[in-house]
C-alpha cells in the first residue's frame, strides 16, 4: 500500500477553501490507513508525523458546536471535529508521535475547558491516557490538569440549581439536540477522578504548591453533598410512618440527568478521604465486595497528596464495624482490609497528633494480643505497631514547643502496658513457632499430633494453624512477627528514654530477652529471618543500655 499522498491530502485540510465535506472525508480516508501495515511503513510514519500538527491546529482554529442535527451530513461540522480528534487519539499511541505529545496536552485542556460534552469526555479519556503513558513529556501541564478540574467542579455546582429546576433540563424531555458544555458535564466530572488520582500520587512541586493554595477537596464536596430539590421531598423525618423512598425521585422527568448526578458523586468519593470514610459508615454491615472495594479506595488516597486529610479520621477507621460491619467471621475480607489499613497508616502517619497516634498504637497492640486472631492479622499488626513507633520517635525528638505533660504520661504508660503486653504475646509465638518448626521437620510429640487430630476434626478449629494443611506458611507469618519484636522494643525504650519516663520493669525485659533467645531456632530455616534478628537486638541492647 502506498502512502506518499497522505501528506498532501492532510494539507487540504488546512486550507480554508476546502469544502468541509471534502475534509471530513479526508479525515475518515486516513483513520482508514491506521493499520498494523501502516505502522509499519516508513512513509506512512513520516506522512502521519507532518499530518499531526495539520489536525491539531484544524481542531485550534474552529468553533465548538452546540447543536446536533437530525443526520451527519447536516451535523458535518461536529462530526468533523470529533473525527479529528478520535484520529489523534489513535495517532497519540505511536512511538514516532511522542515528540508532539508535548504539543497535543494543552490542546486536550483548552477542549475541555470550552467544547461540547461529547469532545470533553474523549478529550478528558486521551489526557488521562496521555499523563499514563508518557509522564515525563507531559508533567509540566500537570498543574493546569488539577485547576481546571476545580473549575469543574465549581462550574457544575453553580449549574446544578439550574439543572434541576422546574425548567431545567432533569425536568422535561431530553433534548438529544442539545450538546451540553464539558466544563458543566456531570458525565465528565465521572472521568476527572481517575485523572486526578494518578497525577497526586506522586505530585510534582508545581502541583504540590498548587494544592496548598487550592483546595480539590472543597470543591469536590459541594458536588458531593449536592442533594436534588426533588430528593428533599422524601426527607425522611418529615415522611409519615411506613413511607420510605428508594431509587430516584419520580417527580424527575428526565432520570439519565440524576443518574449522572450519582455516578459523579460516586466517583468523587475517590478523591475525598472524609467521603470515603461517610460511604463506609452508612454501607450495609453485610456488603462484602463494596466494602472490600470501598477500603481499597482508601489505600489509593492515602498514597496522594490528600494523605493528610487522614489524620482527623484516622480514629474512625480503627473501628472494626467501619472496617468489616458484620462480616468479622470472613477471614479473607478481614485479612484483607487489616493489611490495607496497616498501609493507610504507613503513608498517613507523619501527619497524625500524638492522641491520633496512640489511639493507632492501642489499636496495634490490641491486635497483638488477640491469642485467637489469624496468623495474617498478627504479622499486620507487628507492622502496624513498627511504623507507629518510627514516627512516634521522630514526633517526641525535642523541639521548640515541648509535649504537654499530660500526653508524656499517658504515652508512657501506654509504651509499659506495650512492653509488658509484647512479653506475653513472645511467650505465646514462640510456642506457636516451636510446633510449627516441629510439624514441619517430622519431629512432632505424640501429644503434639494428638492435637493436630483434635483440630483437624473441628469444625471451626480453636488453634487453626494446627488444623492447616500447609505449615510454612503459618511459619513464615510468625517469622514475620519474630523479626519485629526486637524493633518494637527498640522504639518503645527510645520513646520512654526521651519523655524521661520510667526505667522498664527489669523482670519484664529479662523475659523478653530470654523469649527472643528462644525464637532463634525458629528462624533458622530463613536465613534473611536470622540476620535480621540478631542485627536488630543488637540495636535493642544499645538502646537499653541507658535505662
Amino acid at each position: 500500500m502506498a502512502f506518499s499522498g497522505l501528506d498532501a491530502q492532510a494539507a487540504k485540510i488546512a486550507d480554508p477553501s476546502t469544502d468541509i465535506n471534502v475534509k471530513l472525508g479526508i479525515v475518515k480516508e486516513l483513520s482508514k490507513t491506521f493499520s498494523s501495515e501502516g505502522q509499519r511503513d516508513p512513509e506512512w510514519q513520516r506522512a502521519t508525523t507532518t499530518i499531526f500538527p495539520i489536525l491539531l491546529d484544524t481542531l485550534k482554529s474552529g468553533h465548538p458546536i452546540w447543536k446536533r442535527q437530525v443526520n451527519d451530513k447536516e451535523n458535518v461540522e461536529h462530526v468533523l471535529r470529533m473525527q479529528i480528534l478520535e484520529l489523534l487519539h489513535k495517532l497519540m499511541s505511536l512511538d514516532c508521535m511522542r515528540p508532539q505529545l508535548a504539543n497535543l496536552a494543552p490542546l486536550l485542556l483548552e477542549v475541555i475547558r470550552i467544547d461540547n460534552e461529547e469532545m470533553g469526555i474523549l478529550a478528558m479519556k486521551m489526557f488521562n491516557e496521555l499523563f499514563r503513558a508518557a509522564r515525563s513529556l507531559i508533567e509540566n501541564h500537570s498543574s493546569s490538569f488539577v485547576q481546571l478540574t476545580i473549575e469543574a467542579f465549581n462550574a457544575t455546582h453553580e449549574a446544578l440549581d439550574d439543572l434541576f429546576s422546574s425548567t431545567g433540563a432533569a425536568m422535561v424531555e431530553p433534548d438529544r439536540a442539545v450538546l451540553p458544555k464539558a466544563i458543566t458535564s456531570l458525565k465528565l466530572l465521572a472521568d476527572a477522578p481517575l485523572s486526578c488520582l494518578y497525577i497526586l500520587q506522586n505530585p510534582s512541586p508545581a502541583v504540590s504548591q498548587f494544592l496548598s493554595n487550592q483546595s480539590m477537596t472543597e470543591a469536590a464536596l459541594k458536588i458531593f453533598v449536592y442533594q436534588a430539590p426533588q430528593e428533599k421531598e422524601f426527607d425522611p423525618d418529615q415522611m409519615e410512618e411506613d413511607i420510605t423512598q428508594y431509587g430516584p425521585p419520580a417527580s424527575i422527568v428526565n432520570q439519565a440527568v440524576f443518574n449522572d448526578l450519582i455516578t459523579a458523586q460516586v466517583k468523587i468519593c475517590e478523591t475525598v478521604p472524609a467521603a470515603a470514610i461517610r460511604i463506609l459508615r452508612f454501607m450495609s454491615p453485610e456488603a462484602y465486595s463494596i466494602r472490600k472495594e470501598a477500603v481499597t479506595v482508601l489505600r489509593h488516597l492515602a498514597i496522594t497528596e490528600l494523605k493528610s486529610a487522614f489524620a482527623p479520621l484516622m480514629g474512625e477507621l480503627l473501628d472494626e464495624r467501619m472496617l468489616v460491619g458484620n462480616l468479622r467471621s470472613e477471614p479473607m475480607l478481614m485479612s484483607a482490609v487489616t493489611m490495607i489499613l496497616t498501609e493507610v497508616i504507613q503513608h498517613t502517619r507523619g501527619y497524625m497528633d500524638f492522641l491520633v497516634m496512640m489511639k493507632v498504637l492501642r489499636f496495634g497492640c490490641l491486635r497483638l494480643s488477640d491469642s485467637s486472631a489469624p496468623q495474617g492479622i498478627v504479622s499486620t499488626g507487628s507492622r502496624t505497631v513498627v511504623y507507629i513507633l518510627e514516627a512516634l520517635s521522630v514526633k517526641v525528638r525535642p523541639t521548640e514547643v515541648p509535649i504537654p505533660q499530660e500526653i508524656s504520661t499517658k504515652l508512657n504508660a501506654l509504651l509499659h502496658a506495650m512492653l509488658e503486653m509484647m512479653c506475653t504475646r513472645l511467650q505465646c509465638s514462640v510456642t506457636i513457632g516451636e510446633r510449627l518448626v516441629a510439624l514441619k521437620d517430622g519431629t512432632a510429640s505424640e501429644e503434639l499430633k494428638q492435637m493436630v487430630t483434635l483440630e483437624q476434626s473441628r469444625t471451626i478449629p480453636v488453634l487453626g494453624y494446627l488444623a492447616a494443611e500447609n505449615y510454612e506458611h503459618f511459619l513464615a507469618e510468625e517469622r514475620l512477627f519474630l523479626r519485629g519484636i526486637p524493633t518494637i522494643v527498640k522504639f518503645g525504650l527510645q520513646i520512654i528514654r526521651t519523655l524521661n519516663g520510667r526505667v522498664p520493669d527489669a523482670d519484664v525485659m529479662g523475659r523478653l530477652f530470654k523469649s527472643l533467645c528462644l525464637a532463634i531456632p525458629i528462624l533458622r530455616g530463613d536465613p534473611q529471618s536470622e540476620t535480621h534478628i540478631y542485627k536488630q537486638t543488637m540495636e535493642m541492647f544499645v538502646e537499653m543500655e541507658p535505662h
